[in-house]
């Protein structure tokens, strides 16, 4: 058996009409109950991640957005 719980959050703060300022992040985090009864971590689960992003757009038809995680 393996109980597996997470979180993600994720927040965007716009600087001026222009420029938005991205972020998010995802956790997971999980036990497994073995078949003797030990409760150890989960195995593989995947580690946190998160990504961040600057929106700019000079003009309503057109924007860029570099994204790093």
């Amino acid at each position: 058996q393996v109980w597996l719980s997470g979180a993600e959050a994720a927040v965007r703060v716009r600087f001026s009409a222009k420029l938005t300022l991205s972020a998010s992040m995802t956790f997971v985090w999980g036990d497994e109950k073995t078949p003797s009864g030990l409760v150890q971590p989960a195995s593989r689960i995947p580690p946190l991640g998160g990504q961040v992003g600057l929106l700019w757009r000079p003009s309503p038809r057109f924007f860029i957005e570099p994204l790093a995680r």
